[in-house]
């Protein structure tokens, strides 16, 4: 369907989707129609004897007396849609007239589409009189994907955000199985159908057509703002849509087109496609490296290295498929020459070697590199993460080592992930554990860094994040269950000495052992954030420890007792 309205939209439609049509001023296609009485939506009231009779006898003939309008909902360039009820038993549908002809409507289209199955794809009656078509669907009330946001206090949930990405995809591959390319995929003709769970349909086939050996050659029109650079030559393929696709998903996440201006203006398809020639879309705003993967996939300027649903459900399985990265021009003659004496010509080149000489690295941008590796940053195609890691820095939520693992993370984000010369993976993390279980002083430092840092929890985009984010999250847990014991302990000492007076009161005071363990306890609680299993061994070994204290073994008994069995 060509109408920039959803169907299902039952708000006023007002904006740059439905241009010239403001303040009524504009004739429906309803009026002046033959044999029409020519009242106003104002003089004929809505679900009034005039109203019906006014939308008899201007419906195409053959289902005139079969529904009733209620009013409009949408309006495009060729077509108006109306929420309308059948005669019969009441039932709310979309009647979607068109204003030009649609002779040229694909058959094949037709057939496939009558038989497409309703859960991905709004079900639609296609009819024909003569040079008048109209579609009949299912009416839904919630509206579009464009209304989705509206719907959350507060933001767009995450998970709501990933079942929209399921939905949607599994929408378009549905058309896509059936030999359709939508050509108008946006977030007006997403319908939703239902919020909890989010169902999600594809609706608005006015420029579908079936493909013949994978792409079709044929006119450019679409909505401004969605077609690929592959349809600049009037070249269409399913991978077109994939990257509308990827277009609508930005928008779900930001509330705006990568395109709009700041008074939400859109710049047009040629200035669009002139700017992709040497850029990517801007993702501005979208700042978890996941969601950053899934749009840099979709929107793959390549039609041949852009992902499908393929990718899209290895990703929704937390998977991390490659993207294709064409040479920026931006990147193209890039030098960097103030890090470890040598000379860079890309990012991801300088990238590896501060992975590989962390402590060089960390020096650097703790002096005066910080600034020329800024300079050169904001001259690349990285320049805005950039300026966000950079910015993080200075306000304090990060600090060196934050700073050059962010960094390394954003310059070379295909390799493995690494923090302070360590692998962050289970086995690295099981290594660290051990030596700083045994005392190692570095171990115990790498540790505590590394959870200070918020490392292990701003993996996000890598396969592993999952794991990582609940090894950080059950590590926090330990250590606040730590202080809460101790916090417990200091008020058992204090019960005891009351009761039981002593001529030392030092003897009592177990903070020195306790801090004695505190650095092995880091290595401790890591074994325990990656196997629950091995807490068991930690209570034993700090018994042991406390045992051989010299405080009076009554007192290790009271602070060991729960209080209940006193």
């Amino acid at each position: 369907m060509t109408t920039d309205a959803p169907i299902g939209d039952s708000r006023a439609v007002a904006g740059t989707e439905l241009e010239g049509g403001s303040n009524g001023s504009d004739p429906t296609e309803l009026e002046g129609r033959p044999s029409g009485q020519d009242l106003t939506e104002a003089e004929a009231p809505l679900g009034g004897e005039r109203a019906s009779t006014y939308i008899a006898h201007n419906l195409p003939e053959p289902i005139a007396a079969s529904y009733r309008i209620i009013r409009p909902i949408g309006r495009g360039g060729q077509a108006s849609v109306y929420l309308a009820e059948r005669v019969g038993d009441g039932e709310s549908v979309a009647i979607k007239l068109y204003s030009v002809s649609m002779s040229r409507m694909d058959r094949t289209v037709v057939d496939a589409l009558s038989s497409a199955p309703a859960e991905h794809i709004v079900p639609t009656e296609f009819g024909q009189w003569g040079e008048e078509c109209w579609e009949i669907q299912e009416y839904l009330p919630l509206g579009g994907l464009d209304q989705l946001r509206e719907h959350y206090a507060g933001g767009l949930p995450d998970d709501v955000a990933v079942a929209a990405v399921r939905e949607l995809c599994d929408a378009v591959q549905a058309a896509h199985d059936l030999g359709l390319l939508h050509r108008d995929i946006k977030p007006s003709n997403i319908l939703v159908r239902a919020l909890d769970p989010l169902d999600l349909v594809l609706a608005d086939f006015g420029l579908v057509r079936s493909l013949v050996a994978g792409a079709q050659l044929g006119s450019r029109s679409a909505t401004p703002g969605y077609r690929s650079p592959d349809t600049a030559q009037g070249i269409w393929r399913m991978e077109s849509d994939w990257w509308a696709v990827g277009i609508t998903l930005f928008e779900l996440l930001r509330g705006r087109h990568p395109f709009d201006d700041e008074n939400g203006y859109r710049k047009d398809d040629i200035t669009i496609l002139g700017y992709l020639v040497e850029n990517e879309v801007p993702l501005d705003g979208v700042d978890d490296p996941r969601w950053v993967l899934l749009l840099q996939g979709l929107l793959t300027k390549s039609a041949d290295h852009r992902w499908g649903i393929e990718q899209v459900r290895e990703w929704l399985a937390g998977g991390r498929p490659d993207v294709h990265r064409s040479t920026s021009s931006v990147d193209r003659g890039w030098v960097f020459t103030g890090f470890a004496h040598r000379t860079f010509t890309s990012p991801v080149e300088l990238g590896r070697v501060m992975a590989e000489r962390w402590d060089d690295a960390a020096e650097y941008v703790n002096g005066r590199g910080r600034t020329a590796l800024h300079n050169a940053l904001a001259q690349s195609s990285y320049a805005e993460r950039a300026h966000q890691v950079f910015d993080r820095y200075d306000r304090g939520l990060i600090r060196t080592d934050g700073l050059v693992f962010e960094l390394v993370r954003l310059m070379a984000p295909d390799d493995d992930l690494v923090f302070r010369g360590r692998p962050l993976t289970a086995d690295g993390l099981a290594a660290v554990a051990a030596e700083a279980i045994e005392g190692n002083g570095r171990a115990i430092d790498w540790i505590g860094t590394a959870f200070r840092e918020g490392v292990l929890d701003h993996t996000m985009g890598h396969p592993d994040h999952v794991q990582l984010a609940h090894v950080a999250e059950s590590y926090a847990a330990s250590w606040d269950e730590v202080d809460r014991l101790g916090d417990e302990s200091g008020r058992r000492r204090e019960d005891w000495l009351v009761r039981h007076p002593v001529e030392d009161r030092r003897a009592t005071d177990i903070t020195p052992i306790l801090e004695g363990f505190r650095g092995r306890w880091r290595g401790y609680l890591l074994r325990v954030a990656l196997n629950p299993d091995y807490a068991r061994q930690i209570v034993a070994a700090a018994q042991t420890e406390l045992a051989a204290g010299e405080a009076p073994a009554d007192w290790i008994s009271h602070l060991t007792t729960s209080p209940t069995s006193e």
